[in-house]
């Protein structure tokens, strides 16, 4: 990206790099020019960027980016809207198509790996990946391509919360909510299950909370960063990627994928489904640690302890599924996603849209995730309700 001038533009270098950003409309260029012809040099360059936001002619993010000299807001034929992301393999940004105006997530790989063979073989795969999968519980694929040495993948954009988020907000879930968001999960590793795919990274952060056209909750898996195909995985795989990021996130890793010389498969995405649940179900993480090793070694270790022994009103059946989702050894867990959505679907109720708001403004959750006793009630009877109709 170009600076056209050190510090904060002039008002008229401003403009300039607008005309250069493709952001506004001829029309549009041409009124600023006729109110700057007529106010002279009185109107601050901030100013004039504030306007445009409010008008609604700019986002927010885009005004920053002029003042600080840039002017690239395009890839392909989408529009670059904010950065909704940053991470090791490069930024997200929210954007929208110029002429169908319909709004993606667009992955763009760092300039700085590109280069690296093995890093755009991993981008590339997850391109692959991501646009094979039809269900409704994975983040869909859209586009892909490359434009000026920039390597991007279009994506779904879907409007909601990361679990983490909200167990951020909230402290932890209710048994049927929790429940219900993991069956879901459980849905859409199946679909990837079908062709093969290993998601290897599951863990809240990676599981999006959006809501359907009945307003009731929906679960989309997010990131097939390190997706693998199974016949990929029929040799041990070094622990790091080839950027350098761990193999996956130690408070959510199975035991054989922690291990250097690990195999994985579908029972290892089983494996951190559970240590997703048991988060979403106590608050807590399923085995101690103050460092990543340590995390890693526990579960090498130790089994993981149940979720009621946090929250004595956990039932013990839901106890069981997440222990068996956890076991040290993959031939005692659950060999298919299939078979925890099942498990799951009696303790399983999808709360209303209304109901969750609800929770979220009031502020339910003390520092401690106490919940009211009123509004706890309030809302396990609606689930209760819910649940007696089906469905």
């Amino acid at each position: 990206m170009t600076s056209f001038s050190v510090g904060i533009p002039s008002v008229w270098d401003f403009i300039r790099q607008l005309e250069h950003s493709g952001l506004l409309p001829d029309e549009k260029l041409r009124e600023l020019r006729n109110d700057l012809e007529l106010v002279g040099d009185t109107i601050r360059t901030e100013a004039l960027a504030r306007r445009l936001v409010r008008e609604g002619v700019l986002t927010p993010w885009q005004s920053e980016m002029l003042l600080s000299g840039r002017h690239t807001f395009h890839i392909g034929p989408y529009r670059l809207l904010d950065v909704v992301g940053r991470g090791g393999m490069g930024s997200v940004f929210l954007a929208e198509h110029n002429t169908g105006g319909y709004k993606v997530a667009i992955k763009v790989l760092s300039r700085r790996l590109a280069d690296n063979p093995k890093v755009l073989a991993a981008f590339r795969r997850e391109i692959e990946a991501a646009s094979r999968i039809r269900s409704r519980h994975v983040v869909r694929a859209l586009d892909s391509g490359i434009e000026d040495g920039r390597h991007y993948i279009v994506l779904e954009y879907v409007e909601g919360q990361n679990l983490s988020e909200l167990l951020q907000q909230r402290g932890k879930f209710f048994v049927g909510e929790a429940c219900e968001y993991v069956r879901q999960a459980a849905l859409g590793l199946h679909d990837g299950h079908k062709l093969g795919l290993v998601h290897r990274d599951i863990k809240p952060g990676n599981l999006i909370l959006t809501w359907d056209a009945k307003a009731t909750p929906l679960i989309k898996i997010l990131d097939f960063g390190l997706a693998r195909y199974v016949w990929e995985l029929d040799k041990p795989l070094a622990q790091a990627e080839p950027d350098g990021r761990t193999m996956g996130t130690p408070d959510y890793m199975a035991p054989e994928q922690a291990r250097q010389n690990g195999l994985v498969d579908t029972r290892s995405d089983i494996f951190s489904l559970g240590c997703t649940l048991f988060r979403l179900l106590t608050g807590r993480f399923p085995f101690p640690g103050k460092t990543s090793k340590e995390k890693l070694v526990a579960r090498q270790k130790m089994d993981a302890p149940p979720p009621s022994q946090f929250v004595p009103s956990i039932p013990h059946q839901v106890d069981r599924i997440v222990q068996k989702m956890m076991a040290r050894d993959p031939s005692r867990r659950y060999q298919t996603p299939m078979e925890v959505a099942r498990d799951l679907a009696p303790f399983s109720t999808a709360p209303t849209q209304s109901a969750l708001l609800a929770l979220q403004s009031r502020s339910l959750y003390d520092a401690d995730t106490t919940v009211d006793a009123s509004a706890h009630e309030t809302f396990s009877m609606e689930l209760e309700a819910r649940k007696a109709a089906g469905r």
